[in-house]
């Protein structure tokens, strides 16, 4: 009877995972791909809108002073917010090499046309599903990495 019982609640639970699958496989994976961001370039000419000289300041020491602000649970690789401040202060030259690293590339997104298929997997975050009453809404949990380089670019550019 016991037996019965639980597997009852196994189908019960299963069809709710189902459910919540399926709503946020309609909502967000069958979306459109991004066009050509229009944004960053002048359409009369080629030329970006911006100059690239802006971003030489963005160091390691920056990424360094993100990192110190980001709080947070971890996305898709698990690392949190806690651990990314550990690595990038308390291991002298292997800290720092990360953090140049790091600042290298946010340097290449911020100057250079990228590929939104190579863009995949730095923008890609956690979904978790919210149970709304009707409907289910996602709530993303995106890479710590990401937010660092969002802060650190914040940074330069209100300077």
């Amino acid at each position: 009877m016991e037996c019965y019982h639980l597997t009852q609640q196994f189908l019960q639970l299963l069809t709710l995972w189902a459910i919540q699958f399926f709503s946020l496989l309609e909502k967000y994976l069958l979306r459109s791909i991004p066009a050509a961001p229009s944004v960053l370039l002048d359409p009369d000419t080629d030329k970006p809108c911006y100059d690239p000289v802006i971003f030489e300041c963005l160091t390691g020491d920056v990424i360094k002073k993100a990192a110190l602000h980001t709080h947070g649970s971890a996305g898709p690789s698990g690392v949190d917010a806690y651990a990314w401040r550990r690595m990038c202060t308390s291991f002298g030259d292997a800290s720092v090499s990360l953090c140049n690293a790091l600042a290298s590339v946010a340097c290449y997104l911020s100057t250079t046309r990228v590929d939104s298929a190579e863009l995949m997997p730095f923008v890609a975050c956690r979904l978790i599903p919210l149970d709304k009453r009707p409907g289910v809404r996602p709530i993303g949990i995106g890479d710590v990495s990401r937010r660092i380089v969002a802060k650190a670019l914040n940074l330069v550019l209100c300077w």
